[in-house]
């Protein structure tokens, strides 16, 4: 409660900056501001994540946040329950190795987690992004914190490569929308939706005690208790290991010593408008709140879209109110493209099901649908009005973001002079999109050559050549779960 009125104080407080943004389109690029923002905080870190894997670019986040800890600034975190790779032993030597009076300057939250009397309600997750750095720095967008957002390799137990992820993220330096995304933090940090990880037998009380209390299985608890400070031992090391490569140069996912001046890389832009999910302390509700990001982000596109509409999704499972927009607007004679992963590039089969089920009937009203073809998968959520107006966040266009999953994102406008290095970076990013994907095009509905651009001809050429075979699996997925789509 203390923390949200002081962030809303601070909110009042705050004088009218001109707000300035850098496009991190890139993985390289975003790796080195994250190290850089961590690195040289000086008070305070928030940071949500739906995914923090177990993996290297976990294990360089997770070491720069604790090195930021025993600094003495304040890292706060909160991860999803469900999607939180971080083990115990992991989450044990981030703090033990703290010194007693610093051990507090490391909090790490859970949101939503598993309740064997509410087990229904377990279907709500939270999807944000987001790392807020002294109050006045802010990265939002795609990207969670995991080796294929940063386009590094990583294979899974059973030795099958993992997706490396086409995804986009954006550097706020300047903003007061930088303070309500710190509002909306700690009001969730403080709400019944998030608990501290519990440890158990990792816990600094366990790994610390002398003696072990089980009398009848004394030889066997010690033994435990030992190979479990041992195994905490071994993160630490881990740790140590990582941070001396960050600043020897050898890490290779970012430099040490090398901060880009992000600052003078930076574009003066529009206002920017948070855009999130209300904070509600009953997750077992069927749907979100009537104010939600989904409506926010529908009335923007509503409201300001007059020539097109331009949206890149990774998930696409048309709901009835988003095919009521796409209705509105074709109705105005505005034209809708929407870019998401085809059937070669999905990651995720049951949103591939979800949008064969539901895209044709879009596809049919006028709404042109392009396939990212690939190698790698399209993570990045963006939306352009007009190329105007501009949408990066963690919202994906299908049910579970739009009803179920909690998200953030920032909307605003582009610089009126088309001619600056962010605009640039953004066009960029588009193109490179676009010129990975196929146009899908219902097999009854004829095409005029004359209506297709130069590059769409290009693409339909190679449409029969790249867009992956119907095959069994997502068959059998479509006949036999169609009431679990919407779920995805």
């Amino acid at each position: 409660m203390r923390n949200s009125i002081l962030g809303l104080l601070c909110l009042l407080a705050l004088p009218a900056w001109a707000d300035k943004v850098v496009l991190l389109q890139d993985a390289i690029k975003s790796s080195q501001a994250r190290a850089d923002f961590i690195t040289t905080a000086k008070n305070e870190i928030t940071a949500q994540y739906f995914t923090i894997d177990n993996d290297h670019a976990s294990l360089v986040t997770l070491s720069l946040l604790k090195d930021a800890a025993k600094r003495g600034v304040q890292v706060r975190l909160i991860v999803d329950s469900m999607n939180n790779f971080i083990t115990r032993e992991t989450v044990a030597a981030l703090v033990s190795s703290l010194e007693p009076e610093k051990a507090k300057f490391f909090q790490i939250r859970v949101y939503n987690r598993f309740n064997l009397f509410r087990p229904f309600c377990y279907t709500k997750r939270m999807h944000d992004k987001g790392l807020i750095i002294d109050g006045n720095t802010m990265i939002s967008g795609g990207r969670n914190i995991a080796n294929g957002y940063f386009q590094l390799l990583n294979r899974n137990e059973s030795g099958k490569l993992l997706p490396v992820f086409e995804d986009t993220d954006i550097l706020v330096t300047e903003s007061d929308s930088i303070q309500m995304a710190k509002k909306y933090f700690y009001d969730l940090w403080n709400s019944n939706m998030v608990s501290p990880i519990e440890l158990y037998e990792f816990s600094a009380k366990s790994l610390n005690q002398i003696s072990c209390s089980d009398r009848d299985n004394f030889h066997g608890c010690q033994q435990n208790r030992e190979f479990n400070v041992k195994r905490v031992q071994e993160e630490e090391n881990k740790f140590t290991e990582v941070l001396e490569q960050f600043h020897n140069n050898t890490l290779g996912l970012a430099r040490a010593g090398a901060s880009i001046n992000w600052q003078s890389k930076s574009i003066e832009i529009g206002k920017i408008q948070f855009l999130h999910d209300e904070i509600e302390t009953n997750l077992c509700k069927e749907n979100k709140a009537e104010n939600n990001i989904a409506s926010q982000l529908y009335d923007v596109i509503r409201k300001k879209a007059q020539v097109s509409v331009t949206i890149v999704t990774p998930y696409l499972v048309v709901t009835p109110e988003q095919k009521e927009l796409f209705q509105t607007l074709i109705d105005r004679n505005v034209h809708v493209r929407i870019i998401t992963n085809s059937r070669s590039s999905n990651d995720v089969p049951f949103a591939q099901a979800g949008a064969e089920l539901t895209v044709p009937e879009i596809v049919a009203m006028g709404v042109d649908v392009l396939e990212f073809r690939g190698p790698d998968t399209l993570h990045a959520k963006m939306v352009l009005i007009d190329r105007k107006i501009v949408f990066i966040g963690s919202f994906n266009w299908d049910f579970r973001s739009q009803n179920l999953n909690r998200e953030v994102g920032v909307v605003f406008e582009l610089p009126a002079d088309n001619k600056n290095e962010f605009t640039y970076d953004l066009m960029q990013k588009f193109n490179l999109i676009v010129k990975k994907t196929n146009i899908l095009r219902l097999d009854n509905k004829k095409i005029k050559l004359a209506e297709l651009t130069d590059e769409e001809i290009d693409e339909l050429t190679l449409q029969n050549e790249h867009r992956a075979s119907k095959n069994d699996t997502h068959k059998s997925i479509i006949k036999m779960f169609p009431s679990i789509i919407k779920q995805f």
